[in-house]
């Protein structure tokens, strides 16, 4: 038995645009430049720009403009949340203290580029999250996503090597059909399937779930909803 902490690991999901940009998060942004440059000055220099005060440093807000800040605003965000470090109460610890905590990512940070409402890695870095937790694991959706039988070996070895010593899962593997809005694919033939899940033990995967084990009846992966309105 364990506890799956955080579901496909990110900082936002089909947000509105590149987020957080709050009061908060902001003076993080800003406190973790001060560290890194010391200064208006050495940020100015650094920048190649020169501000007047710290409530004028902002970070990039749009998808691919400005570089600077949106890099700069990356690194200061990918570490492990204050909530899941080890060194004071973690918001993950599991309600029995036997039982592992875990979490898994979407796709390994290796071959995570971001989507159209989210950084590149504004979902953390797995080796980073892996330190902090019982084990790792990461989803796949072959088919879906038209994923190779190498390239998914791929992804299995990624988070493998995340996780170190400590176990790695496969937490969601594509078990049937899948839709997204209008788009529907076909259901997975058993020798494929198979194929998958033992080419992921054969890769030292200690476990694996599929997605999903009924049809789901929210958002824009709900097969069943869509099929029903029509």
């Amino acid at each position: 038995m364990h506890g799956n902490c955080w579901n496909e690991t990110r900082w936002a999901v089909q947000g509105d645009g590149y987020v957080c940009h709050c009061d908060a998060t902001l003076e993080s942004f800003r406190s973790w430049l001060a560290g890194r440059y010391g200064d208006l000055d050495g940020l100015g220099q650094a920048w190649h720009r020169r501000y007047a005060s710290w409530e004028d440093v902002l970070p990039g807000k749009q998808p691919g403009r400005p570089y600077t800040d949106l890099v700069e605003f990356e690194r200061s965000s990918a570490g492990v949340p204050p909530g899941m470090r080890p060194s004071g109460p973690s918001a993950c610890a599991g309600p029995i203290p036997t039982t592992p905590v875990l979490a898994h990512c979407g796709k390994p940070a290796v071959h995570s580029s971001g989507m159209d409402f989210e950084q590149a890695v504004s979902r953390g870095n797995d080796f980073d999250l892996a330190e902090v937790l019982d084990g790792f694991g990461c989803s796949h959706f072959p088919a879906w996503e038209n994923i190779s039988t190498s390239e998914l070996g791929t992804r299995i070895e990624a988070t493998r090597s995340a996780t170190g010593d400590k176990p790695a899962w496969v937490s969601e593997l594509q078990g049937g059909a899948s839709c997204a809005g209008f788009g529907v694919w076909p259901a997975v033939d058993p020798s494929t399937q198979q194929r998958w899940v033992w080419g992921a033990y054969g890769r030292g995967i200690k476990a694996v779930l599929f997605w999903c084990w009924r049809d789901e009846v929210f958002g824009r992966e709900s097969l069943r909803v869509r099929i029903t309105g029509f």
